[in-house]
């Protein structure tokens, strides 16, 4: 009779996987806007067009549904640093999200500078009557810009004085305006610096590189500017201020914020297989790089070591 010598394998269980580090993946991944941000040419024809008030109507309410959006992905990024990190300042980073609100008082403030500018405009209101034509409305508001009466020349031998008074006090309502929704930018920025702080000094413990703070700057962009200065030549006064504005915002909403969510998410990633490498977690397509090799492009996701179909190594993030 022959020896039976059985043999021993271990059999690992399967890993298990992180449905909440992907739920909190997938909302990261998310774009906080549903339609891209005001560029220079939209900005400056729908203004000019609407004499400034689509912008005030339309900006406001997509930077408060972006704040929003964005307020509730890092909430659920820093509830689960509190259930997971370990870390007792992993409550206030949760707590720092409540300051990425979008502030009502300023825009409270703006609505009042309007309201204002449209109540001393009907309060000075004469009983003659007026030409009420298009030509004669744009002329009077850009008082008879000669650069505008290329542009727009029927009708530019009639002004309405009493509109060009209006035109006036509606130029300094909507530099007012601009400068609230720009300060109300800024603001946000620095709170979203406050919101890093506290994570990297989390992410600096786990031995994980902390993430920077693109720099948004003040609005001061080449193109915007030279937009401004064209339309303030046009006799838009509030151009300028305009332009700033719309600068700060395309920035932030366009690059910035999704710069910010993007590393974030990677860091996440990252944390998760350091605390549990056999765990898996589902990452969205969003957050997958793309193979630096030029010929083959394929996309992977961030953990990969080396694209799945050329077989080229992954030195880091591209």
């Amino acid at each position: 009779m022959t020896a039976f010598s059985p043999t021993t394998t271990t059999l690992d269980p399967p890993g298990q996987t992180d449905d909440l580090a992907g739920a909190v993946l997938a909302s990261l991944s998310r774009p906080i806007v549903r339609r891209p941000p005001w560029g220079i040419v939209k900005t400056a024809v729908l203004s000019i067009l609407t004499f400034g008030l689509l912008p005030i109507v339309s900006w406001p309410r997509r930077l408060r549904n972006a704040c929003l959006r964005e307020q509730q992905q890092l909430w659920h990024l820093a509830e689960w640093l509190r259930l997971n990190s370990g870390r007792p300042d992993a409550m206030a980073l949760r707590e720092s999200t409540q300051r990425l609100a979008y502030r009502k008082g300023l825009h409270v403030a703006g609505q009042l500078v309007l309201v204002v500018g449209i109540l001393s405009y009907i309060r000075g209101i004469p009983v003659h009557p007026r030409p009420g034509t298009l030509s004669v409305i744009f002329h009077s508001m850009y008082q008879q810009s000669p650069f505008f009466h290329i542009l727009w020349p029927i009708g530019s031998g009639f002004v309405d004085l009493d509109l060009v008074r209006f035109s006036q006090t509606w130029s300094g309502a909507l530099t007012a305006i601009f400068f609230l929704h720009w300060l109300q930018i800024q603001l946000h920025v620095g709170d979203m610096r406050m919101f890093l702080t506290r994570f990297n000094a989390i992410a600096t413990a786990h031995g994980l590189k902390p993430v920077a703070m693109p720099h948004t700057g003040i609005g001061l962009r080449p193109m915007w500017i030279v937009a401004g200065l064209v339309c303030m030549s046009m006799g838009v006064a509030w151009a300028l201020p305009l332009m700033i504005a719309g600068a700060v915002q395309y920035r932030y909403i366009g690059r910035t914020s999704y710069v910010v969510r993007h590393d974030l998410a990677q860091r996440l990633t990252e944390l998760v297989g350091r605390q549990n490498p056999s765990a898996t977690v589902a990452t969205p397509m969003r957050l997958w790089a793309c193979c630096s090799n030029a010929q083959c492009g394929a996309m992977f996701p961030p953990a990969a070591k080396f694209c799945p179909r050329c077989g080229t190594g992954i030195a880091g993030r591209v």
